[in-house]
């Protein structure tokens, strides 16, 4: 599982905490503003609070390696396009609460990306705000090297930055100086952890969560993890509606199902398209990867290097899963189909000796665990689940007649998290979920 191995600083990252009085408002209008603040999200513009009344859309969306924000509402106000207009690099801060209060609001500061503002009328403006993690060290560009692990790299970066740093790794076998030729950290961190290594065992990934941390995950330990050591804060809609507040809530597997007993709970959600894309996959990249470079260590009196040649093949579960590798049953069309890729020259002087290999170890693994995909839709908002940690489906077919169902034996079983994006749209939350499956499940 992904620990945490060092906290944000708020200090660093700039983030003050948020007020809320009531003291000058009436009994009934103090009881109203804490109900909204408890149960909406709440928007700050210039520490002002922008009437969840007056939005139509808001959009956080954690699907890339930093959140992002869209944000449409009404300027009632008739201020915004006038002195409330943004500056450069202005912010503005989003709150979602859980419905639950064993569970942390979610607190999000973004820099003004865009700004628009639509409508000739001189009221009712509609405002269009196109936010990204406020977060200033990510976006500046400087010369640099390192002389470390890419997992130290990350996390000093973090520590630099004020972001909490996430892992569910010790360390990486990828010691050498790594450069920054004078590209944005947001951009560097990305390139670095596309040739990352660990061994031959696992590939790597990284994205900043929706709690200030910088995660760097071994995808394949986390796909190995025990699910049934996790546990969740269950919560209905009632929560939602703040009419239980209970901190003793239920304690339940990570599961989530389509049965629609479970409407109105946090494990409630709604199937969307399956997109099964592992032949286009495997058509494209092959199921062996022939991997050729040139190194340049050789015979130096004759002043010669050497041509290497090296087979990868993705990394697959074991156990009685269905593989998305050729016909089943048959291997003829898997051991022919090779795709060749030439990495260029290496030189182990100045990089570690895997340093190409683990760009296609990462590569390709990465292509392949989104064999199969899918997005799913919560409408009460499950704030347990994270990033790159696993979840269990279950999925229910409904079959014609008075209580006949069945379950969906390949779909079943174990998701990964890839992504999550939240969606406030017409006075109701709703959580997109993107999961995928490696293999299918056997029974």
């Amino acid at each position: 599982m992904l620990q945490q191995k060092s906290k944000p600083n708020k200090s660093k990252l700039k983030l003050n905490n948020v007020e809320i009085s009531a003291k000058s408002n009436q009994p009934h209008q103090a009881e109203q503003k804490m109900n909204v603040a408890l149960n909406f999200p709440v928007i700050y513009y210039y520490t002002k609070e922008i009437p969840i009344g007056d939005v139509s859309k808001i959009i956080i969306d954690t699907t890339k390696f930093i959140p992002t924000c869209y944000l449409k509402f009404t300027d009632a106000f008739n201020i915004m396009h006038d002195i409330g207009f943004p500056g450069d690099n202005s912010t503005f801060t989003v709150v979602l609460p859980p419905n639950s209060p064993a569970l942390g609001n979610i607190f999000l500061k973004f820099k003004i990306k865009k700004y628009k503002v639509n409508g000739t009328s001189n009221t009712n403006k509609k405002i269009e705000m196109f936010g990204i993690l406020d977060v200033d060290k990510l976006y500046i560009s400087l010369y640099k090297s390192y002389n470390m692990t890419s997992y130290d790299l990350f996390k000093n970066f973090a520590d630099d930055s004020g972001l909490g740093f996430m892992s569910n790794l010790d360390s990486s076998s990828d010691k050498m100086i790594w450069i920054n030729p004078s590209i944005s950290y947001f951009e560097f961190l990305k390139d670095t952890i596309s040739k990352a290594w660990l061994n031959d065992n696992g590939f790597l990934w990284a994205f900043i969560d929706l709690f200030y941390n910088l995660n760097y995950v071994d995808v394949e330990t986390a796909l190995n993890d025990d699910l049934s050591k996790v546990k969740w804060v269950a919560s209905t809609i009632f929560d939602n509606n703040n009419i239980t507040n209970n901190p003793q809530d239920t304690v339940i597997p990570a599961l989530l199902t389509n049965d629609k007993s479970q409407v109105g709970s946090n494990i409630f959600f709604i199937s969307t398209d399956i997109v099964n894309q592992s032949t286009e996959i495997s058509l494209k990249n092959g199921y062996i990867r022939n991997i050729q470079f040139y190194d340049i260590d050789g015979n130096w009196s004759e002043k010669a290097g050497s041509y290497k040649s090296y087979q990868l093949d993705t990394i697959t579960t074991s156990g009685s899963n269905i593989l998305m590798k050729g016909d089943i049953g048959s291997t003829d069309f898997y051991n022919a189909h090779i795709v060749n890729h030439y990495l260029n020259k290496i030189d182990n002087i100045n990089v570690f000796t895997d340093f190409l290999w683990a760009q296609k170890q990462n590569s390709e693994n990465i292509k392949d665990l989104q064999k199969i995909a899918m997005e799913i839709i919560l409408p009460i908002p499950n704030y347990n689940l994270k990033r790159y940690e696993k979840v269990e489906l279950l999925f229910v077919n409904d079959v014609s007649g008075i209580n006949k169902k069945t379950k969906n034996v390949k779909l079943n079983g174990e998701w990964l998290v890839i992504g999550i994006r939240f969606e406030w749209t017409g006075g109701a939350l709703y959580q997109y979920v993107q999961v995928v499956k490696r293999e299918l499940s056997s029974e």
